[in-house]
């Protein structure tokens, strides 16, 4: 038994699971049909805008600060949005910005609508390319959505297409995927790893700016691609 093996039977065997933390099968459980299902669920909800993924929102927001000239960004895009939190802790530092979200998942978009009614949001399946946001969008963000894709690879360069050439900058994250024990994701970076992933996808542009590291307090490892600072 490995390490994630032994912490996986230990949260089962105290209790502390949370809906949908032990599937069977990773890829159905990532199906549009099953994060509507579970957007509907209002125990899902509660244990989702958990505290501590407010907290996340919080230090990336921070944390973007120290990276990126905000005062410059017009447009930010939140690919994955889920319900709409993040967009609406940039909003409370950032209100000079327009915002827009896009998820795959209706209800979800449904809930971010309510919790960010200024915001503009789209239904949108992150493989799908989208001719009308290419080149748009000075800040493009994914934060925890590769991990649950089969395909990221493909993902990647749809973000990538839709941030500004002048000046704009797409920033992902991911859990660190030698602690992460959560069986509902499909893909496992560790931090290693994930830098060779950003690298391979960015091959083709060599004059861009790449910045991989990591939040230890919050086990998650962070690309910034294109910062012109």
């Amino acid at each position: 038994m490995n390490y994630k093996q032994f912490k996986t039977a230990i949260r089962k065997r105290i209790g502390m699971v949370g809906i949908g933390e032990f599937v069977d099968d990773s890829v159905l459980y990532n199906t549009s049909n099953s994060w509507s299902e579970l957007y509907s669920n209002p125990k899902f909800l509660k244990e989702y805008i958990a505290p501590d993924r407010l907290n996340f929102y919080l230090r990336l927001v921070e944390y973007l600060d120290t990276k990126i000239e905000m005062s410059r960004v017009k447009k930010v895009l939140d690919v994955g949005c889920g319900t709409g939190h993040l967009l609406l802790a940039l909003h409370k530092k950032y209100p000079h910005i327009e915002f827009f979200g896009a998820d795959f998942v209706q209800t979800g978009l449904e809930v971010a609508s309510k919790v960010f009614p200024t915001a503009k949001f789209s239904f949108y399946d992150i493989y799908e390319s989208k001719t009308e946001w290419e080149q748009q969008f000075d800040l493009v963000i994914c934060t925890e959505v590769l991990e649950h894709l089969l395909y990221p690879q493909k993902a990647f360069k749809n973000l990538y297409s839709f941030v500004n050439p002048q000046g704009g900058t797409l920033v992902i994250s991911v859990p660190d995927g030698r602690k992460d024990t959560y069986s509902g994701h499909i893909q496992f970076w560790s931090p290693e790893s994930w830098a060779v992933f950003i690298e391979e996808n960015m091959a083709n542009y060599p004059q861009t700016k790449i910045e991989c590291g990591s939040m230890e307090i919050d086990r998650a490892n962070f690309a910034i691609i294109g910062n012109k600072n």
